[in-house]
């Protein structure tokens, strides 16, 4: 993601979590939710809940046979 702020202020990010999952996806499409979440700093339900967003919007590529996105 970036680096915290010097000034205690934060985080600063010029993606939303769509498009930082969406970036991880890309960069790994085998990866499951369970993977994903602590790259991106979001929760697996946050996760879960933006990959069904990205879906339903036909932005992101289908998951792999065997469980990619998957939380076992």
């Amino acid at each position: 993601m970036s680096e915290p702020d010097q000034g205690g202020g934060g985080v600063w990010t010029l993606l939303t979590g769509h498009g930082h999952v969406l970036v991880e996806i890309a960069r790994n499409p085998d990866a499951r939710i369970r993977d994903i979440s602590p790259g991106v700093g979001l929760t697996e339900r946050s996760v879960q809940a933006i990959v069904a967003d990205l879906e339903a919007a036909g932005t992101s590529p289908e998951p792999a046979p065997g469980g990619a996105w998957c939380t076992p």
